[in-house]
């Protein structure tokens, strides 16, 4: 399930964090590796993770190898959030 894609036009040098906590609204938990998406809630639509799941970040269409907080975006990028499983 995709909660939400948005196509992000004349923002630059901002982190998906930043632009991720203006649209929608997410949680985390704090790791000492980073920070994990726990859920994200866009109007009335929650995006929550099951058992052997989690949300995964795409920029573009690519499942990113960094996490929103270390991803800044570019023009004319497309962030996606997805459930995913771990196996």
């Amino acid at each position: 399930r995709v909660l939400i894609q948005e196509q992000l036009l004349n923002l630059e040098n901002v982190s998906a964090e930043a632009v991720l906590e203006q649209h929608l609204t997410p949680t985390f938990e704090v790791y000492s590796w980073g920070k994990m998406l726990l859920t994200l809630t866009y109007q009335t639509h929650k995006l929550t993770p099951g058992p052997q799941e989690f949300i995964a970040f795409y920029v573009n269409g690519v499942s990113s190898m960094v996490g929103v907080s270390e991803y800044y975006v570019k023009a004319d990028d497309i962030l996606a959030f997805k459930l995913e499983s771990w196996s």
